[in-house]
């Protein structure tokens, strides 16, 4: 027998997609819908996984069945020989009224959900969608990125400003793509450090089930498994980048800055017609040395 919350619809989660405000589980409240997600063991077993990438995946979809139960939702979190399996067990225990999922990455896993019966929702994980795409690009005779990018920019009204002429960038450049071009440092400096998680019960748990013959050292908490970790992360690196980038903006401004005239007509004309990174960083850490010297 049945009960009346077997009529419910289902919002089937894929495992990466695990995100509440977008897709299918976008506008959803508890009560209104049963969560599926499903951890296929052919997955696991089909490809050969790092133990932290495989801990990964797994530990945050059990975190992200943990949120969202303690949010108030039917949370069906199940492992199944397949995701049909799964699918089709989960159909059985609970007869939804319709099982939802949003678009998967994948042609290949788009097709086969579409065969299963399920109803998709329009992925809105990125911002431009592929039929977007496949309109913009329909009619242009060239495909560059640099073209999608300014596109994107004018559509979404990133960096830009419209002072009556149409869409302007803001700073009066599109492009900053010669500026960012400069390989790591060489001079031996560490890497800046970065927040490590503790691993909770969640993770040792999903640790102790995780099949042998993995390759890699055990997680240590470096990979963000929930969207508040790595939000963290996000700030964390937001930071370092900033102060790297302007102690970095400065230090070119300095040595630029005591070049004369027909040098830096020459630095100019010469690393604009070479377009080579290794060339701006050899000349300017040569300024650099003479700055230093004085």
């Amino acid at each position: 027998m049945t009960s009346t919350a077997d009529s419910l619809p289902t919002v089937w989660v894929l495992g990466d997609q695990l995100h509440r405000n977008h897709g299918a589980l976008r506008g959803r409240v508890p009560g209104d819908c049963r969560v599926l997600l499903v951890e296929s063991e052919s997955s696991v077993s089909s490809a050969t996984w790092h133990r932290q990438r495989l801990h990964l995946v797994l530990s945050a979809m059990e975190h992200f069945a943990f949120e969202l139960r303690d949010e108030g939702f039917d949370v069906d979190h199940r492992r199944a020989r397949s995701l049909r399996q799964g699918l089709t067990d989960h159909v059985a225990a609970h007869s939804p009224s319709q099982v939802l999922a949003t678009e998967p990455n994948r042609w290949d896993a788009h097709q086969r959900l579409v065969q299963w019966g399920v109803e998709l929702v329009r992925n809105d994980h990125f911002l431009c969608h592929y039929t977007d795409f496949a309109r913009w690009a329909a009619d242009r005779k060239r495909l560059t990125m640099e073209d999608f990018y300014r596109w994107q920019r004018v559509r979404l009204g990133v960096l830009v400003d419209d002072d009556g002429d149409g869409p302007q960038p803001v700073g009066g450049r599109w492009s900053f793509d010669h500026d960012n071009r400069e390989p790591p440092p060489r001079d031996g400096r560490r890497w800046p450090g970065i927040t490590r998680f503790e691993l909770d019960d969640i993770d040792r748990g999903v640790l102790e089930r995780m099949p042998s013959g993995l390759t890699g050292a055990d997680p240590d908490g470096t990979w963000p498994v929930t969207r508040a970790q790595a939000l963290v992360r996000l700030a964390v690196l937001s930071h370092v980048l900033v102060v790297h980038v302007e102690a970095h903006a400065a230090s070119v401004d300095l040595a630029r800055s005591q070049m004369d005239e027909a040098e830096r007509r020459t630095y100019l004309a010469e690393s604009l017609f070479l377009n080579t990174v290794r060339y701006e960083n050899d000349k300017l850490e040569s300024y650099m040395k003479r700055l230093a010297s004085r």
